[in-house]
């Protein structure tokens, strides 16, 4: 227990929990008043997002309100030496509850837990032991144990996503406005907001759409080249390999790549398959692993008939523009304009999705109307139109109007480059932001 149990580290090792340059994180409110719910909480996200610092972060605020180091552990299953201690469940739960202090609620981390062999049915049985124990696992890759979480866990866990840096979190790193102003904001407060400071942001905008929001790479963006190889090969290496046969393993490579060169084009998986000399399932297989890994994002069209919604061809987009930027060899020189400006908006409005009641789909008619975006909630489908041009008042273009009128939302935003304000079509609320707005609103 001494490896884990909190009570034997001193301050040095407690405090290393958690870098200096940690920057908070929207998700940590979440997790910590998760805490109260008694069922297993798993955060999981893509390699290097910065879970283990959100970690190490809660295991401070509990330090901080009064809980005593021996009712935390914290136990990293990248050391294999630890893993028959925690597979070993009765006796695990009866070294916690004799290391802890009386009858208060203990506190068990466990990182890194798609290493751990039956991962699971050992947080099942730790819940089931109604021992007061407050689980709180993370994973990279859902690759190895979706299936048994969900079989087992279902009813019993919170799920927690966090992806790389959002936009805002991207402002808090680099300090680049003062710290009051570093917030959300409701839509009527953004003009005072794009008057002192638009200028200054979408310069900051420019660069996250180009480098991305992986914490170590925002807080270090002269080792990019290389935090970013790294990043790819441990992917490649550590979440994929074992899922795919050597005849497979450069096609897959060459798959990202063809991805990344093609981010919001109408996908078509026949075509691909024949491009790449692969059957259709192959390339299926592919969709899906860059998907659970948290790569790629899957946009489906927008129908009112489901059926329609999940037959139809999708779009995908990078969580992450830098990553995209790195595997197309554009990570210093891309253009944020056209495809790449629209990942961006369209993966600062899933980063939101993640905590509010909406769904993200594209439109398009037979007549080819298209419209970016469209946000649908239980009883309203706002359209977003990216277009980041910079004229003084963008015209709406066909398409957009023609959402408005068949669907009839009470607001709709149209993207722009640098131009805000607002304007009426029939009943329908028209705001125009900048694009770096998408990522600093509340609330659509």
């Amino acid at each position: 227990m001494e490896r884990i149990n909190l009570k034997y580290w001193d301050n040095e090792r407690i405090n290393s929990l958690m870098p200096e340059n940690f920057v908070n994180r929207e998700l940590g409110a979440d997790l910590l008043e998760a805490m109260d719910s008694k069922k297993v909480l798993f955060l999981y996200g893509p390699r290097q997002s910065g879970k283990t610092s959100l970690i190490g972060w809660m295991i401070h605020r509990l330090l901080e309100k009064g809980i005593s180091p021996q009712n935390i552990n914290y136990a990293v299953m990248d050391f294999l030496d630890l893993h028959p201690l925690i597979s070993d469940t009765r006796k695990l739960v009866r070294l916690l509850r004799d290391e802890s202090m009386g009858d208060k609620k203990i506190y068990l981390f466990i990182d890194e837990i798609q290493r751990l062999g039956n991962a699971g049915l050992l947080l099942k049985q730790l819940y089931d032991a109604h021992m007061n124990i407050q689980i709180i696992a993370s994973g990279s890759s859902l690759l190895k144990i979706k299936e048994e979480i969900k079989e087992h866990l279902t009813g019993r866990k919170l799920d927690f996503l966090l992806p790389p840096f959002s936009f805002l979190e991207f402002l808090k790193a680099k300090s680049g406005l003062p710290p009051n102003r570093i917030r959300r904001y409701d839509i009527k407060e953004t003009g005072d907001f794009i008057d002192l400071y638009g200028g200054r942001v979408s310069s900051l905008w420019n660069e996250y759409i180009r480098t991305g929001g992986y914490p170590e790479v925002v807080v270090s963006p002269k080792k990019i080249d290389w935090l970013y190889a790294g990043l790819f090969s441990a992917y490649l290496e550590r979440d994929v390999a074992g899922f795919l046969g050597n005849a497979n393993y450069q096609k897959f490579q060459d798959y990202v790549r063809l991805v990344a060169s093609e981010i919001g084009k109408i996908y078509n998986r026949q075509s691909i398959a024949r491009t790449m000399g692969r059957d259709p399932r192959t390339i299926e297989k592919f969709e899906d692993i860059l998907m659970v890994t948290f790569v790629l994002y899957r946009l489906t069209p927008f129908y009112t008939n489901i059926r329609k919604e999940l037959s139809r061809a999708p779009r995908f987009y990078f969580w992450d523009t830098g990553f995209r930027n790195f595997i197309s060899g554009e990570v210093k020189n891309a253009s944020v304009t056209g495809s790449l400006l629209e990942n961006g908006v369209v993966s600062e409005a899933q980063k939101m999705s993640q905590n509010q009641n909406f769904l993200l789909h594209w439109w398009r008619t037979k007549g080819g109307a298209e419209v970016d975006l469209i946000i649908k909630r239980e009883k309203e489908n706002i359209p977003i139109e990216i277009k980041g041009i910079r004229e003084k008042k963008p015209k709406m273009t066909r398409s957009f109007i023609s959402f408005i009128e068949n669907y009839k939302p009470s607001r709709a935003y149209f993207v722009t480059s640098g131009y805000y304000g607002e304007t009426r079509y029939k009943n329908t609320k028209v705001h125009y932001i900048p694009s770096y707005m998408v990522g600093l609103l509340r609330k659509f």
